[in-house]
Order: structure tokens, then sequence, then C-alpha cells
């Protein structure tokens, strides 16, 4: 008896090919590397958002382009560094007020489970240290070792912050001021670190962990926008992402890729891409999930497959046949596009002049 074996694989799309793709943007899974940085006091590891001209560091468009309304989001992966500030992203310092624009950071000020993430902006208006910084936080009592997605936002039209963790709001607040300061050219965006770390190296200190999938926006993306869209990866031209790092390359690579046409690659300062150990839950369903059919000669036989949309936000799956596809197709678009909890049929077709056993998993 012969056997046929069959694979449908449905994925959430994690992006469509862009049509002007960067050449370095090649492996766009979901799932992949991670930036990995095991900064400590004495070892700074950071990424940072720069452009070279001349030969010298030139204040980045990107900043430019957040003055009044910004949303930068990532998913991280942290190792406890007790009764530390350790930087997740930003762009502060060098001097006090003078740079300071915002910061994203882990306060360990206690024990593991009372941590705080902590979003930090600075109010441009006023000189008067950290007093006038608006500052939003929240305690995550499994803040370590668990990978976490963070977004924040700055929406200056509205004078408002905002933090999201794993797709739901849980802190706001208001501020008196509508822009965010315009640093000066010595001033980067980076992430795992600031230029500001030195200030206080009793308790500053690095990130030590692993960043991935980290976006930066240059609109405030609405919540609804981040709970559908933070576990899926991007195509790197959506209106507003101005710098977007899947942080799939190679341990070999000396910078991180920028998938947006926008060419702000990231140098990696003692960092490393690495294999995450992060996961998605699923968000498809099939029926049936498995079939088997005896094939004779000469037969064409057709079997209708269900595929459910399990979450609550609009979804783009793309169908994929692995294994022998010599004598079987999918009959229906390779991509999908499903509603909230919606569902559709898709019809595989096998025509063969073959005698066996034939056996579908999907």
């Amino acid at each position: 008896m012969t056997h046929f074996f069959l694979c449908i694989v449905l994925m959430v799309l994690c992006g469509i090919h862009a049509l002007y793709a960067q050449v370095c943007d090649t492996d766009k899974q979901c799932i992949g590397n991670a930036l990995t940085l095991r900064g400590t006091i004495t070892d700074i590891q950071f990424a940072q958002v720069e452009r070279i001209t001349g030969g010298r560091v030139e204040r980045s468009t990107v900043l430019d382009s957040l003055r009044q309304a910004m949303t930068f989001e990532t998913y991280f992966s942290a190792i406890r560094q007790a009764n530390k500030r350790q930087f997740i992203a930003g762009s502060w310092g060098i001097n006090t007020d003078q740079n300071d624009m915002w910061r994203l950071y882990i306060e360990d000020t206690g024990s593991a489970t009372s941590a705080e993430i902590v979003f930090e902006v600075d109010d441009p208006t006023q000189q008067t240290g950290l007093a006038d910084n608006a500052i939003i936080r929240v305690r995550v009592p499994n803040m370590y070792d668990t990978w976490h997605h963070c977004a924040v936002t700055f929406d200056g039209v509205n004078r408002r912050i905002s933090m999201l963790l794993n797709g739901q709001v849980v802190t706001t607040a208001s501020i008196p001021f509508s822009t965010l300061l315009l640093a000066d050219d010595r001033v980067p965006l980076q992430f795992g670190c600031i230029a500001g770390i030195n200030a206080d190296r009793t308790v500053n200190a690095p990130f030590n962990g692993q960043l991935d999938e980290i976006r930066v926006w240059n609109r405030v993306l609405s919540s609804a926008d981040i709970a559908c869209g933070y576990a899926n990866s991007f195509e790197g031209f959506e209106q507003g992402l101005i710098a977007y790092y899947r942080c799939n390359g190679s341990d070999t690579q000396r910078q991180l890729c920028d998938a947006t046409n926008n060419n702000r690659s990231s140098p990696l300062i003692g960092a490393t891409l690495t294999p995450s150990n992060r996961t998605t839950e699923p968000r498809a369903m099939a029926d049936p999930a498995s079939f088997a059919q005896t094939i004779v000669c000469d037969t064409a036989t057709s079997t209708a497959i269900t595929i459910r949309n399990t979450t609550s936000c609009p979804q783009r799956y793309y169908v994929a046949l692995y294994g022998d596809t010599t004598y079987y197709r999918v009959m229906a678009p390779s991509l999908l596009v499903l509603d909230a909890m919606s569902s559709t049929t898709i019809t595989l077709r096998f025509a063969a002049n073959l005698t066996g056993q034939f056996i579908g998993v999907l």
C-alpha cells in the first residue's frame, strides 16, 4: 500500500513581501532570532538608530518626526538585576533637560514580584530636572524570564501618554505639554541602553535579556491597532512605521536590519542576534484536522476544509502545502482574509493515476 502524506499549514500572515523590500530583510517569520543583550555596568551593550554622514553621527530624522506623536513597541524578556533600573529603550541624556526625550525601563527596588515597567517623558517647556517629567508605571509580578509585549504612546494633540502590556491598556495619564524635546545631534534612539546611563551607575543599568519585533511609529496607534497587531509581524511599509527591526538576522551580522524603506540600520554595540524561545498562541482552527482516503486508479477527489479565525481581530492567513505536491492542490486563494471569529471553506483536490492510501494532516 502506498501512502501519500499531505500537510496543510495555516500561518497568520506575518507580512507580505514589500514591493521594494530591503535587501537585508530576508527572514520575515514571526519568531526567529531576537536581539540579545547581556549588558552589565562594566560592559554596556545596545543598538541605536543613527545616520552616518561624512563620518559623523547626525540627529536622526526618526527623532525629529516623533515630536508630536509616537508609538514605540517591542517584545522583551528580561533577566533580573536586583535594585537596578535597566533600560529597554529611549532617547535620553547626555545632559539633564538638555537632551531628554523619553525612556522606557524596568525598575526593581524590592522583590522580583514588585518590579515595575516605567515610561518617562521629559517636559520640554520646563527646566526643573526630573521634577517636571511625566511618568506612568505598572507593576508586573511575572516581569522576569517571561516574554511580554510593551507598547507606549505619546499623543501630543490630546496631551496623553499610555502604556499597553500584551495588548491591554494598563495605564494612561494626561500631560501638560504637547511636544517632545528636539534633542541635539549627540542623542540617538537606543535599544537596551540610553545615552544618559552614566548619570547614576549605582542605579542605572543596561538591559539584560532579549528584545524582539522592535517598531517605531510617528503616529499614535489606537489600543485596537496594538491589540490586534502586536502578535503579528508587519510588511514594512505601513503608514507611520518609520523604523522596524524584526531581529531575525544571523549572529554574524553587526547591525539590525530596518524592514522599512527608510534605511535606518541600527548598529549593534556588543549585542548579538540569537535564537528566541518566544511563542504565540494558535489563531486558527481547521475542521477536519486530519483525514484519510483510499485512492484507486485514475482518481480525482475533493475534500472540503473549514478554516476558522479563533481571535477577536481580523486576520490574514497564508495557506501552504508541504510534502509531495505532485498530485494535489488547494482550490482557493493562497491568502485568506477572515473577520474576527469568522470562518471560510477551502477545497483540497487530489488527482492521480495511482493506487494506495492517501493521508492528510492539518
